[in-house]
């Protein structure tokens, strides 16, 4: 997939998410221990709902993130 990167650093960039990164994004935030000071995780979610939750962040705009290690830009994070 090539992905749009907003920002670009040394080692990481900010790059869209997009709704195939449920795969990845899922196991993430049904991890307790990950999301326990965040909103996301307070109940388990399938896969097919955090990827309809990311197309709808595209609504007007992205409002989270994929962090990319520069190398390849492989995703190794969210924010947002």
């Amino acid at each position: 997939m090539i992905r749009r990167v907003f920002l670009e650093g040394q080692g990481c960039a900010l790059g869209l998410l997009y709704p195939e990164d449920a795969e990845w994004l899922t196991p993430w935030v049904n991890d307790e221990p990950t999301t326990r000071f965040m909103f996301t995780g307070l109940e388990c979610v399938h896969q097919d709902e955090v990827s309809r939750q990311i197309a709808q962040w595209h609504r007007p705009q992205a409002y989270a993130f994929a962090i990319l290690a520069t190398d390849g830009f492989i995703p190794v994070g969210y924010v947002g």
